[in-house]
């Protein structure tokens, strides 16, 4: 489908997103691991060490796409749930994990009954942040963890006139060669636009209910890694 020059927002953003996965969805982890030189599994480890919490452990891989952290956590004798909206990722996910197709505004969890949760490359795509951070925290246990990553725009001046070349200009067109969705790729370096600063997304994650809030640059600041703890008040 054609994405709109402007950013959409609302339920227009969330039908969108999700017919723009599932069209995306059988090529998404070559076309990406292709654009960021295998860099996005590189931060996803990151992530994972991040979480310290033990094997044996409940995670939820939120907007799980088709299973790159799911895969990761079975590695390490962890138990991932994968949720995500779109179909088509779940149906191309390479793992055996339990799958739930849901929006992420609405977990089909119990209270209390998650240890951790880990979400990669999804923040921006998600329509209201502050009621996510609500559910996360709604399903975590006390003293639960949660870890995100995903893409960020360079403060350097020169790191960030190389991220706009490469995934402004260059990156589309290898999405079209690879994938044939252009549109899918001229909208995903437009999509951290969505992001809150850093003090906005600290204070939803607060208000939610979570302590020991770190968000961290990576690769330079075309990253970011967010950290947090379900308060145990």
């Amino acid at each position: 489908m054609k994405i709109q020059q402007e950013l959409p927002t609302g339920e227009k953003k969330k039908t969108m997103v999700r017919s723009m996965f599932d069209d995306i969805a059988p090529t998404y982890e070559k076309t990406n691991s292709f654009i960021s030189f295998g860099l996005d599994k590189y931060a996803r480890r990151i992530a994972l060490k991040e979480l310290r919490i033990p094997p044996g452990s409940v995670v939820v891989d939120l907007a799980s796409g088709t299973g790159d952290f799911s895969r990761m956590l079975n590695a390490h004798d962890m138990v991932p749930v994968a949720c995500d909206l779109s179909f088509g990722m779940l149906n191309h996910a390479r793992a055996t994990q339990d799958r739930i197709q849901c929006d992420a505004t609405e977990l089909p969890l119990p209270n209390n009954s998650c240890d951790g949760v880990v979400c990669g490359y999804a923040m921006r795509n998600f329509v209201e942040l502050g009621i996510i951070f609500e559910e996360i925290m709604r399903v975590l246990k006390s003293g639960g963890r949660f870890v995100a990553v995903d893409v960020s725009v360079p403060k350097n001046r020169l790191l960030k006139l190389g991220n706009r070349i490469w995934f402004a200009k260059i990156a589309p067109k290898v999405g079209w060669l690879i994938s044939r969705n252009k549109d899918a790729y001229e909208y995903l370096p437009r999509s951290t636009a969505y992001l809150p600063s850093e003090k906005v997304l600290s204070e939803m994650m607060v208000q939610a209910g979570a302590q020991n809030v770190h968000i961290t640059p990576l690769l330079g600041g075309s990253l970011i890694l967010i950290s947090a703890t379900k308060s145990t008040a």
